[in-house]
């Protein structure tokens, strides 16, 4: 039975015709009454095989001239293989579509999906990432292949911390303003010192990135249990080109509220236990161990412990702007403005 017998065999009677073009199977949707016959059929073996012929009402409306071209994550994926493949060295790729293909709330949760990369969170958020399990003052950040910097304080930092820190903070930015992001885990001669552990290449989109005038908008909400809120998750672009000229601007906004429940405790210090202070229920042994310590072994406990509650309220904004000029293959001018804030306003309860 050849192919071409075997999708006979499976579409006959059903709704759907189909053929092979190529090596290529696609089926469709017939509109029309179908009728099926059979015939048996000598094979060249001597056996016979059955033989499916498909009678069926032509379809007005059916045009074959045009083509349909479907591009989805599959294509994402190619194209990120392929970006990997040319590279000289290793490294992970991520593109706009593997981004929006996940509710990622910032960048470094984004981050967090590419093999290597580690993340720490704040209020359950992603902050900052390590890459091949170094800490992460060892990773180094490029925006559009310039060195960037930023830093936030969150309720982990003490002591003025945020400022003697390297690390960048992933979490300022909106994971929709990024249209690639580009991690470098081994060293090359082009590449700039600076990152032990690695380098992260943030790129934002521009204008010769889409075909023409493109508007892109999307708007979500979030809520749980505790807050009741529902609060949003705006995201707009729109990006046109005039000849060798374009232009495109993009807008994040998001806010989000988060409530934490936990336990704390401070004041450590060595006790000197009494035998008043040793309860009926401790053992023998456990109260001599008490009573009778001195120095090194006295027991450590803290003074004050109490439940926790935190609320955190996040209000996170990106936009980006690109002007560019791309004349040909070899003349590429391009003016990036990127500008991203995060409030985060956090009480105990």
């Amino acid at each position: 039975m050849t192919a071409e017998q075997a999708l006979a065999r499976i579409t006959a009677g059903s709704a759907v015709d189909g053929r092979i073009v190529g090596g290529t199977v696609t089926v469709a949707r017939h509109m029309g009454p179908v009728t099926t016959a059979y015939a048996p059929a000598a094979s060249p073996g001597g056996t016979e095989a059955q033989a499916i012929a498909q009678v069926a009402q032509p379809d007005p409306l059916a045009d074959d001239g045009a083509d349909i071209v479907v591009r989805g994550y599959r294509q994402s994926v190619a194209k990120a293989q392929q970006i990997k493949k040319a590279a000289t060295g290793s490294q992970e790729v991520i593109l706009a579509q593997d981004i929006a293909a996940f509710p990622d709330q910032n960048l470094a949760e984004a981050l967090q999906r590419i093999p290597g990369v580690a993340i720490t969170r704040d209020s359950g958020e992603g902050r900052q990432i390590s890459l091949r399990g170094l800490g992460a003052d060892f990773t180094r950040t490029q925006l559009n292949g310039m060195e960037v910097l930023t830093n936030t304080s969150s309720g982990l930092d003490s002591r003025s911390s945020v400022s003697r820190s390297r690390a960048f903070d992933y979490s300022i930015f909106a994971s929709e303003l990024f249209n690639k992001v580009v991690v470098e885990k081994s060293y090359a001669a082009q590449q700039d010192e600076g990152g032990i552990g690695g380098t992260v290449g943030l790129h934002t989109a521009k204008p010769f990135d889409y075909d023409g005038l493109t508007v892109v908008a999307s708007a979500r909400g979030q809520a749980n249990q505790y807050t009741k809120t529902v609060t949003p998750r705006l995201v707009g672009l729109i990006s046109d080109r005039w000849g060798d000229f374009g232009v495109l601007a993009s807008v994040a906004y998001s806010t989000a509220e988060t409530v934490e429940f936990g336990y704390r405790n401070w004041n450590w210090s060595q006790i000197n236990f009494g035998a008043a202070n040793v309860g009926p229920a401790v053992s023998a042994a456990d109260r001599a161990l008490l009573v009778g310590a001195t120095g090194a072994a006295r027991v450590w406990n803290s003074r004050a412990q109490t439940y926790a509650t935190f609320f955190n309220k996040r209000e996170r904004l990106g936009v980006t702007t690109a002007l560019q000029y791309h004349p040909d293959d070899r003349t590429d001018v391009s003016l990036d403005l990127l500008y991203g804030r995060l409030n985060n306003d956090r009480r105990s309860g």
